[in-house]
């Protein structure tokens, strides 16, 4: 009887698991159809090909442009003729690390923005961990690694309402 008991439990857990499976499909493509920032770009910083692979097939789902680069001098390249939405920066990686690009990239922005006053900053977003506390604070946002698809999406929506709130305040 113990047995049937512990049989019928783990069948309907099967049978709940491949619901909660379609569902979740369903409300992933749901919440794609209703997210604002259509074909916006985001600049993933990182050495590791299966990141780069997995946050390009993320930011695809959901309408995202992804560009890839291996490390903070190919981005550093990369921005100079390119805007971006958003850039994802991991710290470890070969030539320019993660650190190093956010300093170098926040001090240029800085020279341009002695220049122009209507110049908006890039909006970055830490990968992972062993940037120090100084770099972290030079980052809009943090996620950690590996990475989970509804934390990256939850700190893109807060970029498009900071976007959003700033628009209003530029505009009035």
């Amino acid at each position: 009887m113990n047995s049937e008991i512990h049989k019928s439990y783990f069948e309907s857990l099967e049978k709940f698991n491949s619901e909660a499976d379609k569902y979740e499909g369903k409300l992933v493509k749901l919440i794609a159809e209703f997210v604002e920032p259509k074909n916006k770009k985001v600049l993933i910083v990182d050495d590791e090909e299966s990141n780069q692979t997995v946050l390009s097939s993320i930011l695809r789902e959901f309408k995202y442009v992804p560009f890839s680069v291996r490390n903070g001098e190919e981005a550093l390249k990369f921005l100079e003729n390119n805007d971006v939405y958003a850039a994802l920066v991991d710290n470890n990686m070969p030539v320019m690390t993660g650190e190093e690009f956010i300093y170098f990239l926040r001090k240029r922005e800085a020279r341009k923005i002695r220049r122009n006053r209507n110049f908006k900053p890039s909006y970055l977003i830490a990968m992972g961990q062993g940037l120090s506390k100084k770099a972290l604070e030079m980052c809009n946002a943090e996620i950690s690694k590996p990475i989970d698809m509804h934390e990256l999406l939850y700190v893109l929506d807060k970029r498009t309402r900071l976007h959003k709130k700033n628009s209003k305040v530029y505009s009035q």
